[in-house]
């Protein structure tokens, strides 16, 4: 199988040293992963199959660059074409960018992606490639024996219905891709909302009913300690009425006994009085006698 090579370099031209192969997957045959490079930044990235041209279908990269531009070369010389450039979002601290090629998957010769990035260096986690190696590239020697077998014609002119398939092939493979990761990123923001919710239902409802319930314990525990404080009182002032009443009893007892005592006194003299007063008015008789 063809290799597909992937160089990073901070120079304009392809530096062939620097350049780390794709790992094939082992359950797609059209995906190719590289994984774990690093360059100072700014970082221009190649794509390139070692013989010649392969189809493109999509990129998936994970690094800390939030923006790539996306440049291909359809011929084999120095001129490149402009695609597009892609945005990437938040993804465990990196950013993760999800890019279709635009009007399907093309044949070319190598794609240039140049990562903007303000970080003083590149650091790509994860870069998955969709694309496709024509196998058949060195079999148009056998129709043309005038022609080098090296497949080195970007336009692929002979089996065009194989180019077809492969193309519809390579388009499904870019679609399910591009579906799959968009599922994933909808699936994380429903749980991402999912949590958001169940927070924002704990700050609206929980926290002020236990705020309110810890009041109206503190509300109730005051109103305890004053009725037992008033209970108390009630208690202290029923022992001050007893005593006074008892005082009161006492006095009052007391009071009749010296009623009844100058009563009994007065009733015995009486008598003693009228002989003394009848012995002086005999006595004053005589004297006047």
């Amino acid at each position: 199988m063809t290799p597909l090579q992937f160089l990073l370099t901070t120079k304009g031209e392809i530096d062939q040293s620097n350049a780390v192969e794709f790992r094939p997957d082992s359950e797609k045959k059209s995906a190719f992963w590289v994984e774990g490079c690093r360059s100072a930044s700014p970082a221009h990235g190649y794509i390139i199959a070692s013989p010649g041209a392969f189809l493109l279908g999509g990129l998936q990269i994970i690094s800390n660059s939030r923006t790539v531009e996306i440049y291909l070369n359809q011929n084999n010389n120095l001129q490149e074409t402009y695609l597009t450039t892609c945005r990437g979002v938040p993804f465990q601290g990196n950013y993760k960018i999800v890019c279709v090629i635009p009007g399907g998957p093309r044949p070319i010769q190598q794609a240039h992606l140049k990562f903007v990035t303000n970080e003083p260096e590149l650091i790509i986690t994860s870069l998955r490639v969709t694309a496709r190696i024509p196998e058949s590239c060195a079999e148009p020697a056998n129709r043309l024996p005038d022609r080098n077998p090296l497949p080195s014609s970007p336009s692929l002119p002979a089996t065009p219905s194989t180019d077809h398939t492969s193309d519809w092939n390579t388009s499904i493979a870019g679609l399910a891709f591009l579906v799959r990761n968009t599922s994933e990123k909808h699936l994380q923001q429903i749980q991402s909302l999912h949590q958001q919710q169940q927070q924002a239902m704990e700050v609206c409802l929980w926290q002020p009913l236990v705020a309110q319930i810890a009041s109206q314990a503190s509300l109730l525990s005051q109103q305890n300690e004053q009725i037992q404080q008033q209970t108390h009182l009630l208690q202290q002032q029923q022992e001050q009425i007893q005593a006074l009443t008892s005082q009161v009893q006492e006095l009052t007892n007391l009071v009749q006994r010296v009623i009844d005592t100058s009563s009994s006194a007065s009733s015995s003299s009486s008598p003693d009085q009228e002989s003394e007063r009848h012995t002086l008015q005999n006595a004053r008789d005589v004297e006047n006698k």
